[in-house]
Parts: structure tokens; C-alpha cells; sequence
């Protein structure tokens, strides 16, 4: 089992940005020693960091002011769904992960904290503690987020309080903005903030230091707090304290229907669902009727900063949205296209882009597959009955046991059955379908793999860790061993398969593990459920390996990365549709990222219509 925890963290260091809080809860065996350890902690007890090779070369002071503004964006897209929106470590994937998330947002916890110490987590990650490093950022960006990061441990109320304190007991030595340079210090120094802890602030308050003077007597506990909150926000951007508008901006939102079925007539009578929100709150939603010729518009909306605005449509049982956008002041109007589709049960135009698999003899007895199938609608009809769900059939060797699914329970579309399992969403045309799962077939010495293949595939990746057992079949080749962080797995290749045909392989070689009988069953149960995060990241490795540069076009192609909730799945496509907008993310990268956060969002929102 160790083999398998080293094996999963070495293959995450490769990724970037890549998020381990995926739908899957790993076992209870991955729980460490350092589960129970929090991020670096400052000052005196705080241990000095292990050295590191590249450490050097991935630290960096900021260049300028952090920017909460821009930290809480950051924060929102890459650390909610963990930490929380307040930070409490009770984000919506905090249930899966063994390791509680540490609770930035509680100011015990976060008031001994250096900054810097914070911006050396961002950078490398945690393994230990399934956090990964977001190299996918910029310096600049890891500081905007460690800055709001550190925010949320101090309230709105004790800021104000704060700032009355230093207009009244320190302005006439530090100045208006702490540039005064009376006493020595800038408080506005960037370095200030960086190296130094809430409680240092506190200490020198109390305490004084040098010519300023100790103010324990002139000011109680909280206040003293309430200080040092406040002088630490002077080293921010003054742009976070924007004023609010005096004048609201109003814009509108239009667009149209159209039917991609070819010769297939325009709907009509079909009603357009349009919503907003702000951050995980939704402000606004109407319904319209379209009009004769497919076109809908809504007007008079206010331009709210960060309001995200979607819309979506039912046809023949099946929902489709269109990709969320949102209004800025020199852009007073959103054009939101939405395509529908006639519907068909003939599952014949699905094609496997891509099936990986991943071989695991972590467990004695067995070999665990993880697998992951990349399917995809050639056709111009939405495969789906009459109530807008499927039966497709995913046929699974003949043993198979202990079947896991990652996705979370409320988008869960599968039924398992004696032969498999059957997908029950929608394939919309043009939509790639990512589907991951793992399994375990009882291992001796041999094993004839045999797993019948109900789609064309075609492509055909498989991974193994070197060593014994050995794998051989017809039209299987070795691409060579791959370095993946340290761990050099075997890699190989099949030829294509038809619809019709069987995937075969021989496994044959002595089991490398040797465990106890008696926690075999919690241990497969376990290993099981690893599976389903070890094929999400070899198949964003695989994908990185393949010539994707490691910047955000990486991070935005990787699955694990995908939010559960509604308002999440909606920020995020609306970003990602900044950043195509900015030319940092183009093409297929984009195209195929932007349709698996609509139809993870059009699945959640079923569910919640159903």
C-alpha cells in the first residue's frame, strides 16, 4: 500500500495546479502522520523548512502591492471548493479527502502565519496533505491569493475598529497611508507584510519597539488586534478599496435558438432560462418565451462587478445551456447562442477517443484497473430517449468486482449491472463524454484480460509501474519508460479497435505485494477508490506529456481541476472565457475544457430539476 500512496504523489508532482479533491474519498490507509500537521506556522515555533533544490528559484518576493481584489477571484476559482468560502476548511470537496483542509479563515490558526511561509505552499504544494502546487500562477497572482487567504481571518468590523485606533494614536509618527518615515519604518513596505505574522504586528503594539512605544496600557486586547490588522492592510493595494459606484450601468442579454440536426425545423414555443449570480449567490432568474424566429432578449440589466449571467433551454427531455459570460462597463451587452438538438436512440455514431488504463498490484490477489473513457457524439442528434436519459452500455471484464465511480452523488448517471455498467446522461453532439472508474479482477500469477469494446476506440493508452507482472497482447507496442517526478512507469500502446471487438491482454508474474489476508477486503475497498484519482491524473499527465506547455493552457485542460457546484462550474467557465478572450487558453484546449464544465453544470442542474 505504501508503493501505491508514493506512486499517487509522485505522478501529482507533475501536474500543475492540478487538484487532488476530486469526487473520490481516498482510504483510510493514506492517513499519515502528517495529516494531523497544519500549514507553516510563524515566528518562534515555527520549524525551518526542509531545503530544497529548487527552492531558490521558486521563491519571490512580490514585485508590488498585493491585490485582495484580485486574490479573491483567485481564491474563488482555485481554493474554495477545499477551504470554504470563509476559509473554515468545509468546502464541498473537503468531505472526500481524509486530510481536513487547514482553516485559513480561523484567526487562532491563521494569526502566527507568515505570509511568506503561505506563498511557499501555493508554490511547492503539501503532498502530505493533498495540496498541490499552483506553478500554474504567477508570483504576483500566489501573492494576491495569500493576501485575500490571509483576509479571511479578520472581520470587516474589526478593520474599522482598526483604523480608528491608527488615525487616533499613530498618524502624527506614521502619516495618513504609514509612509511617514519618522520612525524608520514604511508601512507600507511589501516586505513588511511578507515577513512578518498578525501576531508580530500585535507583539510590536504591545510591546513596542525602538523609539515607538509600548501601547499595552493605552489600548485593551482586541483593540491592540484591531491595530494590527489594520497597519497590515496599508501594505496592500489601494486599488482593493474601490468606492462603490454612485451610477448603475444597465446592459442587456440576447441570442438565439438554433437546431444543429440537420434539415430538422427551428423549435418553437420553446421558454429560455435566464440566471446571475454573484459569487454563490443567485440574484436573478426569468423565464421567456422565444419568439418565431428563435431569438430571445432580456434588458435593463444591472452591471454588477463579478455577476455572471447563463442561460438555458429544454428540448425533448434534454437540457442545453450556453457558456455563462458577463457584462463590463464598456461592454454593455452579452450575446448567449444556444443550440438544440433532435434527439435519437441509435447509440451507433459514438465513438472512444481515447480509452487509458492503469495497472495497480498494490493488493495481494488482485490487480486493481483504473480506467477512463473519452467518448463523443459524431452525430448530428443528441442520443437520448424521451426523458432526455440513456441506456449505453459499458461492458466490463468478465470477475470484475468492487466497481467505483469518480463523480460526485448528485451527478452520478451510471447503473451498475452483472456485466458492467450503463451511462444514463446524454450525449449531446460535438460534447466530449470523460467517464472514470476503476475495478479489481482476482491475480495469481496470470491473468487473460479480456474486456469487450461496445464503441469504435481509438486510441488505446495503458500504464504500469516497472517490474513484474509482465503485459503482452496482439497489436500491443511499448513506448518506452516515462519519468513521471522520479517513478519510471512502463507505457504502451494498442491498435485501434471496432465496435464487436475484444480488448485482450496476458498478464502473467508473481504479485509483487505481500499483505496481511485479514485487511485485504478494507485495503481493496481502498486501493479502489485511489484508482478512480490515479487515472484523473495520468490522464491530465498524459495529456501535459503530450507537448502542452505547463502554464494555465495545462491547468485548464485537467479534469480534477472541474468544481462540483453550481455557482463554481459558472465562475469557472466565465473565466475560462476571459482567458480565451486574452489568448491564454485557444483552441482545443479551450473547446474541450468549456464543454465538460457544461455538461458537468447541465447534469447538475438536472438533478436539481428531477
Amino acid at each position: 500500500m505504501k508503493r501505491k500512496v508514493f506512486l499517487f504523489l509522485i505522478i501529482l508532482l507533475v501536474l500543475t495546479g492540478c487538484s487532488l479533491s476530486e469526487d473520490v474519498t481516498p482510504p483510510p490507509e493514506l492517513a499519515t502522520r502528517q495529516a494531523a500537521e497544519q500549514l507553516p506556522q510563524a515566528t518562534q515555533q515555527r520549524p525551518a523548512p526542509e531545503p530544497q533544490a529548487t527552492q531558490a528559484e521558486e521563491i519571490s518576493a512580490p514585485e508590488g502591492p498585493p491585490d485582495l481584489s484580485q486574490g479573491e477571484q483567485l481564491y474563488l476559482e482555485n481554493c474554495e471548493t477545499c477551504h470554504g468560502l470563509a476559509g473554515l476548511g468545509d468546502g464541498v470537496m473537503s468531505a472526500n479527502l481524509d486530510v481536513q483542509p487547514s482553516p485559513l479563515g480561523d484567526p487562532a490558526f491563521a494569526s502566527s502565519v507568515l505570509p511568506y511561509d503561505w506563498y511557499l505552499t501555493v508554490t511547492q504544494g503539501r503532498m502530505e496533505r493533498f495540496m498541490p502546487p499552483f506553478v500554474n500562477l504567477s508570483d504576483a497572482q500566489r501573492w494576491d491569493v495569500v493576501a485575500y487567504a490571509l483576509s479571511l481571518s479578520v472581520s470587516s468590523d474589526q478593520l474599522e475598529r482598526g483604523e480608528v485606533i491608527y488615525q487616533e494614536t499613530c498618524t502624527d509618527c506614521h502619516g495618513e497611508r504609514g509612509d511617514a518615515l519618522a520612525p524608520g519604518v514604511d508601512l507600507r513596505d511589501v516586505a513588511l507584510f511578507t515577513d512578518n505574522a498578525l501576531d508580530d504586528y500585535y507583539t510590536v503594539i504591545t510591546q513596542g519597539k525602538g523609539s515607538m512605544p509600548a501601547l499595552e496600557g493605552a489600548l485593551d486586547e482586541s483593540d491592540r488586534f484591531a491595530a494590527a490588522a489594520y497597519v497590515r492592510t496599508l501594505a496592500f493595494s489601494e486599488d482593493t478599496a474601490a468606492e462603490p459606484a454612485t451610477d448603475v450601468s444597465t446592459g442587456a442579454i440576447y441570442g438565439s435558438i438554433e437546431n444543429g440536426t440537420e434539415g430538422a425545423d427551428l423549435p418553437h414555443g420553446l421558454e429560455v432560462t435566464f440566471f446571475a449570480f454573484e459569487g454563490n449567490q443567485l440574484v436573478f432568474e426569468k423565464e421567456i418565451l422565444v419568439d418565431a424566429d428563435g431569438k430571445f432578449e432580456v434588458q435593463d440589466l444591472e452591471i454588477v462587478p463579478g455577476r455572471i449571467f447563463g442561460a438555458t433551454t429544454e428540448y425533448q427531455g434534454v437540457r442545453y445551456f450556453n457558456t455563462a459570460g458577463h457584462m463590463l462597463e464598456d461592454n454593455l451587452s452579452l450575446e448567449l447562442p444556444l443550440t438544440v438538438f433532435e434527439t435519437t436512440t441509435d447509440d451507433s455514431l459514438i465513438v472512444v477517443d481515447r480509452l487509458h488504463l492503469i495497472l495497480d498490484y498494490s493488493i495481494e490477489g488482485v490487480v486493481e484497473v483504473s480506467e477512463l473513457l473519452l467518448m463523443t457524439n459524431t452525430g448530428d442528434r443528441t442520443i437520448a430517449g424521451q426523458d432526455g436519459f440513456n441506456d449505453i452500455r459499458v461492458t466490463l471484464p468478465k470477475d470484475f468486482s468492487n466497481l467505483q465511480f469518480a463523480d460526485s452523488p448528485e451527478l452520478m448517471r451510471f447503473t451498475e449491472d452483472a456485466d458492467g455498467f450503463v451511462m444514463h446522461e446524454a450525449f449531446i453532439p460535438g460534447e466530449a463524454v470523460e467517464t472514470y472508474f476503476s475495478f479489481t479482477l482476482p491475480y495469481e500469477r496470470s491473468l487473460e484480460y479480456q474486456q469487450p469494446v461496445d464503441y469504435p476506440v481509438e486510441a488505446i493508452v495503458i500504464l504500469k509501474t516497472q517490474g513484474p507482472p509482465s503485459i503482452s497482447g496482439e497489436g500491443l507496442s511499448e513506448v518506452g519508460a516515462r519519468d513521471m517526478g522520479g517513478i519510471f512507469m512502463e507505457s504502451y500502446r494498442m491498435d485501434p479497435l471496432e465496435r464487436g471487438e475484444i480488448l485482450e491482454l496476458r498478464l502473467s508474474g508473481s504479485h509483487p505485494a505481500r499483505v496481511d489476508s485479514s485487511s485485504t477486503t478494507n485495503l481493496i475497498i481502498g486501493a479502489a477508490a485511489l484508482g478512480l484519482t490515479l487515472i484523473v491524473i495520468f490522464f491530465a499527465w498524459w495529456k501535459w506529456s503530450q507537448g502542452h506547455e505547463p502554464t494555465v493552457k495545462s491547468d485548464i485542460e485537467t479534469a480534477p481541476e472541474e468544481p462540483r457546484d453550481r455557482e463554481a462550474l459558472i465562475r469557472a467557465i466565465a473565466a475560462l472565457d476571459d482567458m480565451n478572450e486574452a489568448g491564454e487558453v485557444t483552441g482545443k484546449a479551450y473547446r474541450e475544457r468549456r464543454e465538460a464544465l457544461k455538461r458537468k453544470l447541465k447534469a447538475l442542474i438536472e438533478s436539481e430539476h428531477d
